[in-house]
């Protein structure tokens, strides 16, 4: 006999899978949540440039501030040493000529007179030459030769007060002298021939 019960119903779950228990651990991002949490991270960062830079406006103006208060020092100093520039260059000469040794010359006709002195003594000369005290090749011949030159010069027809650094007369230390402010070489060698001779590489001071 045919049974004609009720048979057993079957659902369909090819399309959705079996549920898995691993699936409901995963958490499910809000793109809401993303864009605020973006937003809060930008707000941060926006936030901590903007610190930055007013540390900087207030280290600016700090400094500018510094500056402001150290002008009229500057000021003095600066009217102090605004004598006219022959009488600072006179009286430095009659100093030198006091304190310091004589750079023997009997080579060059050129070369009136000099001295020798330190970077100390550069300094007491005029405001021109209290500039050069800083400069790396008077500094670097300094430091070889332990001597400067204060000197009278003739050139171009005048006699001129000039510093010299001591050194060796070759085409690498002329391109550097060049560089430095020191174009002319003053040759106090009996040789005509400059390579390889003694002398000073001078920076005519203004007057």
């Amino acid at each position: 006999m045919e049974n004609h019960g009720s048979e057993p119903e079957f659902s369909d779950n090819s399309e959705q899978g079996p549920e898995s228990p691993e699936q409901d651990l995963i958490p499910q991002e809000n793109p809401e949540e993303q864009l605020e949490e973006k937003s809060e991270e930008e707000e941060k960062r926006e936030a901590e440039r903007e610190s930055e830079e007013e540390e900087e406006k207030r280290e600016a103006e700090r400094e500018s501030e510094e500056e402001e208060k150290r002008e009229p020092e500057r000021r003095a100093e600066e009217e102090e040493l605004s004598t006219d520039s022959e009488d600072l260059l006179m009286k430095m000469w009659i100093d030198t000529e006091k304190m310091a040794k004589p750079v023997d010359n009997i080579f060059n006709k050129a070369f009136r007179q000099g001295y020798k002195i330190s970077v100390e003594q550069l300094k007491k000369f005029s405001p021109e030459a209290a500039r050069m005290a800083e400069n790396q090749f008077l500094l670097k011949g300094y430091h070889r030769y332990q001597h400067l030159l204060a000197g009278k010069v003739m050139y171009a027809g005048r006699e001129r007060y000039c510093i010299g650094v001591p050194g060796i007369y070759e085409n690498r230390e002329r391109y550097m002298a060049e560089i430095y402010q020191f174009p002319v070489f003053l040759s106090l060698t009996e040789n005509r021939i400059k390579t390889g001779g003694f002398g000073y590489w001078l920076h005519l001071l203004q007057e």
